[in-house]
């Protein structure tokens, strides 16, 4: 769940998966995605994550009509032209809770995006779908690009704000400019709620 800090409530949810084994071991979310990204499979991971998530997505907007599901995507998934093509046959299915799909990319696979990735990813911004930045760097974040292609969310791992010697010095300034464009500040990895 991510939380409104504001509300102490559930705003929102990522989804995050696992894949059961056969002697009851199960093989968490960074290694399966790290797995399908190396074997190439990561398009058909991204498009099972979204057929099964809307329909659970539905079921949480019958109570919070506003809620919006993180999708992760990974760069070859938005270089695929067939994956792209079933993106938009996914969101056009969703119908009425495809403005609560939010496709979630991390900082590092899109500073490594090929021109076929941004393509692809403005293709899913054209679609109208909103997007996320996770595992980001305060440093090197260009917010008004990011903003023009539907990014609405930056995930930062809760651990780089403050790192034992007070907050990072970067932290103020960059939420001033992160609020003056409107983005949603999701904090990553949060171990403790001291």
């Amino acid at each position: 769940p991510i939380v409104d800090l504001s509300t102490n409530a559930t705003a929102h949810y990522r989804a995050r998966f696992s894949l059961a084994v056969a002697d009851g071991g199960e093989i968490d979310f960074n290694k399966l995605v790290s797995n399908a990204d190396r074997s190439g499979l990561r398009p058909s991971l991204d498009l099972l994550v979204i057929s099964q998530s809307v329909p659970l997505l539905r079921r949480l907007r019958i109570k919070h009509p506003a809620m919006k599901m993180l999708l992760p995507i990974g760069a070859a998934t938005l270089m695929s032209a067939a994956s792209l093509a079933a993106i938009a046959d996914s969101l056009g299915d969703a119908g009425d809770v495809a403005d609560g799909v939010v496709f979630e990319i991390t900082h590092a696979a899109l500073g490594k995006l090929s021109e076929a990735g941004i393509a692809g990813l403005a293709t899913i911004a054209r679609m109208g779908a909103t997007m996320a930045v996770t595992d980001a760097s305060v440093a090197g974040l260009d917010l008004a690009s990011l903003r023009q292609l539907g990014v609405l969310f930056i995930g930062i791992d809760a651990k780089t704000v403050e790192s034992g010697f007070g907050v990072n010095a970067a932290w103020p300034a960059f939420l001033q400019a992160a609020r003056g464009l409107q983005f949603q500040i999701v904090l990553t990895d949060v171990e403790s709620s001291v």
